[in-house]
């Protein structure tokens, strides 16, 4: 069987030349040291997509623009994380310390910290985490208890 992206007027053009038009490449994997995307094929559900080695594929702009879909994606997640990481400590100077460490009526644990300024508040223990991180570690170990 043979695979190319060119139009194809319909599907029994398809079937009889053998030829089938890949959509859009869904996925991609390394069998034996061989690249093989998934493909959405022209004209069929999603759930008769198969995967195909790049061999038997003929739609090399299509490939690159899934190569460069997927660097730009993994891109924007690096900025992303990159950006959690800036923005993270920004509690740090304004927080004088953590009073307590409690679990709400909900079930989840809320910090409560009293600011420089004085002022007390309490923040959800996931979000504290990264607001102020260090303070936290530093809550954590001025309360650990070892044993001998």
């Amino acid at each position: 069987m043979s695979f190319v992206q060119n139009k194809i007027s319909n599907e029994e053009d398809c079937l009889s030349d053998g030829v089938y038009e890949v959509e859009k490449i869904i996925d991609n994997r390394i069998v034996n040291d061989k690249n093989q995307y998934k493909i959405k094929w022209y004209g069929y559900p999603e759930s008769e997509s198969t995967w195909e080695f790049k061999e038997n594929l003929f739609c090399e702009k299509m490939l690159e623009e899934y190569h460069n879909s997927k660097t730009s994606n993994k891109k924007k997640k690096t900025e992303e994380v990159v950006f959690n990481q800036i923005v993270t400590c920004e509690w740090e100077d304004h927080i004088s310390r953590i009073v307590a460490i409690a679990i709400s009526p909900s079930g989840t644990k809320e910090v409560e910290y009293e600011n420089k300024d004085g002022t007390k508040g309490v923040c959800d223990a996931v979000e504290f985490r990264y607001k102020a991180p260090i303070k936290l570690i530093e809550f954590y170990e001025e309360h650990l208890n070892f044993t001998e």
